[in-house]
């Protein structure tokens, strides 16, 4: 069953053309991420999901309304305490300001965020903030959570810590994830599939199914099947790029 999918999707910005005439699909409850370099168009499928840029042609089907959206930077509010940031999915969603906080202060005390609730993001450190905007997309979202580049502005260690962390609480979520990468080492550790974007306007992305089985295991990144896998993708890559 298929949480999310485009259908012959085109979209121009002035006389520049992005998107044309691209399908994709993400089954419910899979982790799918797409590669491709700056400035092709990933963001832009993003914002013609969540509904901020708005749809030229083709169609896109979700099975909920409301999708999570976490970008690069953690944009959290500094004028409000990290539990208010939290909740501002749910107050738009016109949810009584009591079931705002008990369901932020449930996720807060999940991921081990219950004690920062009246701190400020400035309070907090940069995998800390990410956690706050991944509570804040779950707060957003029925099904679907869009997370674009959320560890490219991490130190490496964090990184890593943080790609653990967000695969383990994919599959416990159970929720579907499309996710935008320039890190292929990370799209093939967290995902079930990757779209590689090949060429601009996009038409059509290469799709390659991980041959890895679950749970996901750091150390099988570095066998031989997977290290020749890597080298096709940033072969691809390279395609995307010239």
């Amino acid at each position: 069953m298929e949480s999310l999918s485009l259908e012959q999707l085109s979209f121009r910005y002035d006389d520049k053309l992005i998107l044309d005439g691209l399908d994709l699909y993400v089954k419910k409850g899979e982790f799918v991420s797409i590669i491709g370099p700056s400035g092709c168009g990933k963001s832009t499928l993003f914002r013609l999901i969540t509904g901020l840029e708005k749809l030229q042609q083709g169609m896109i089907r979700k099975e909920y309304e409301f999708v999570g959206y976490m970008p690069q930077r953690d944009a959290l509010m500094p004028w409000r305490t990290i539990l208010k940031n939290t909740t501002l999915p749910l107050e738009c969603k016109k949810v009584s300001k009591a079931d705002a906080t008990a369901k932020s202060m449930a996720l807060l005390k999940q991921f081990g965020l219950d004690h920062y609730a009246n701190n400020y993001p400035r309070d907090l450190s940069g995998g800390m903030k990410q956690r706050v905007s991944f509570i804040r997309a779950l707060n957003a979202s029925e099904d679907i959570l869009l997370l674009d580049e959320p560890f490219s502005a991490l130190d490496a260690l964090t990184k890593i810590e943080l790609q653990d962390w967000l695969y383990n609480q994919a599959k416990s979520l159970n929720k579907t994830i499309l996710f935008i990468t320039h890190d292929v080492d990370e799209a093939l550790y967290l995902s079930d599939r990757i779209y590689t974007v090949t060429e601009t306007p996009i038409q059509q992305m290469h799709e390659t199914v991980v041959p890895l089985e679950h749970p996901r295991i750091r150390e099988n990144l570095g066998s031989e099947e997977i290290q020749k896998l890597k080298i096709d993708l940033l072969h691809l890559l390279q395609k995307g790029r010239s």
